[in-house]
């Protein structure tokens, strides 16, 4: 199923990195919810492929992973969130860090930042 209309392959090689941390929920010993952290400068962190298998969406999988991420990891946190779903990671605490803008797969995204205590 080709569900964003794109067929992008993401190809940037960083999944093998050191830094690169990989987390997932299973049901059913099936993958049902991804997410990736990468290193991002000194002190920072940046998540990126958030994805819920169609499935499992609904259930606050990946606000589970995402919080997950910002409870555990020190330093900033960013994302290029996809605009749609804007508010909802304001919801968990993000704020907008520049506008928006047409990734290379043809989506629009913004650039979102954790707003840390």
């Amino acid at each position: 199923m080709l569900e964003q209309q794109s067929f992008y392959l993401d190809t940037d090689s960083r999944d093998l990195e050191p830094e690169t941390r990989h987390l997932w929920l299973e049901e059913q010993s099936q993958i049902v919810a991804y997410l990736r952290v990468l290193a991002d400068g000194p002190n920072g962190h940046c998540i990126g492929r958030v994805v819920t298998a169609p499935q499992a969406r609904g259930k606050g999988l990946a606000a589970l992973l995402v919080n997950h991420v910002a409870a555990t990891t020190s330093g900033s946190l960013t994302l290029k969130a996809q605009a749609y779903l804007a508010d909802w990671y304001v919801s968990l605490g993000y704020e907008a860090a520049g506008e928006v803008f047409n990734e290379v797969d043809g989506i629009p995204h913004i650039p979102m930042a954790l707003k840390r205590l």
